[in-house]
């Protein structure tokens, strides 16, 4: 259901009060969604995009809440470790907000859309908030007239505004200490395990026999950098699995580094590692995705158009969940091992 990285338990933390930088914003969105920071961010975009599309310089308030706690990981991240261009951090709805319920609902669609408040603003609240992680820009077309938009805008636009949002999204200073200095000119290999290793297999979980073969053609990817000299970065949050195969790459001559935050300044803040693990991947040639599906590094490759290869092969003919966000996708991805390109989910239905 979810996607992240690691940000420790137990560790107290009291967001504080951001001064909003100006009155009268033409917008608030209270982010639904409370699962990890890739899940987060996909759901923001599509909010700040409606607003874009209404208004290309629209400000934006946002009520982003403390995340929850899973099985694999701590979903809380200091929003002060990060900024989105032309939006605000606000602790509380303005007057007549929406309510919203922050509980996963796939079936319940959110009727009220666009609410118009006491001060003039309009609440956005995503029709399919509920659903995290799941308003990519083919339902955003779906939905455009519950959000006052002209339902003939055309997908390239919605995809462009979309993307010009992603990519407005920057780390703190405190976050660049521990991203190396050269990253731009590896190659990211995000690796996601924990709670996406189950023993049923769903659209989002992988069981161990799809690990393993995504596992087997992730690391021949892997050492055709090696042998082609493309020196590599590595994120995980499975620190153990993580070491093994940084030794692995290092014990065939490869040049690979990971993200450095113990003495880092802000480091104690929650989700700190998972940020800095974040921006590294973005920063990236190119992201190697060695997981079934992953919201962090679908996030990580849109803020910084690096292409995204995704080595899963299955789906049985129904298609792979990361075809949903295809239109999107930075040119030079690859779906399970096949370029993106050609044909949209919205221009297949026609």
């Amino acid at each position: 259901m979810s996607d992240a990285q690691r940000s420790a338990p137990g560790r107290a933390w009291s967001r504080p009060v951001v001064a909003r930088p100006r009155a009268g914003a033409e917008f608030f969105h209270d982010l639904e969604c409370r699962s990890g920071f890739g899940d987060r961010l996909l759901d923001l975009w599509a909010a700040v995009t409606i607003a874009r599309l209404h208004d290309p310089r629209a400000a934006v308030e946002i009520r982003w809440d403390e995340g929850l706690t899973f099985a694999g990981f701590v979903g809380i991240y200091a929003t002060e470790l990060f900024a989105l261009g032309g939006c605000s951090w606000v602790e509380s709805s303005p007057p007549g907000a929406e309510p919203v319920t922050k509980l996963f609902g796939p079936a319940n669609l959110n009727e009220r859309t666009v609410v118009p408040l006491a001060n003039g603003a309009r609440q956005i609240v995503l029709r399919s908030g509920k659903h995290w992680a799941n308003t990519h820009p083919d339902r955003l077309r779906e939905d455009l007239a519950c959000y006052g938009l002209d339902p003939a805008l055309p997908l390239q636009r919605i995809g462009e505004a979309y993307r010009g949002v992603a990519r407005s999204t920057a780390p703190d200073p405190r976050i660049e200490p521990a991203i190396p200095g050269d990253v731009a000119r590896r190659v990211g290999v995000h690796v996601r395990l924990q709670d996406k290793l189950v023993v049923e297999e769903n659209a989002f979980e992988m069981d161990e026999a799809t690990w393993q073969a995504i596992e087997r053609d992730g690391r021949v990817e892997i050492e055709r950098c090696i042998d082609r000299g493309e020196p590599l970065f590595v994120c995980s949050d499975d620190l153990d699995y993580r070491g093994a195969l940084v030794e692995r790459i290092r014990s065939r001559g490869g040049d690979v580094a990971v993200a450095s935050a113990e003495a880092a300044p802000g480091a104690e803040l929650p989700g700190y590692d998972a940020l800095v693990d974040f921006f590294a991947l973005s920063r990236c040639a190119r992201i190697l995705q060695l997981t079934k599906f992953s919201t962090f590094s679908i996030a990580a490759a849109l803020v910084g158009d690096a292409p995204l290869v995704n080595f899963y092969r299955g789906g049985g003919g129904a298609g792979h969940l990361l075809d949903l966000w295809r239109s999107v996708l930075p040119e030079g991805s690859r779906i399970g091992g096949a370029p993106v390109g050609g044909v949209t989910n919205a221009e297949r239905r026609g």
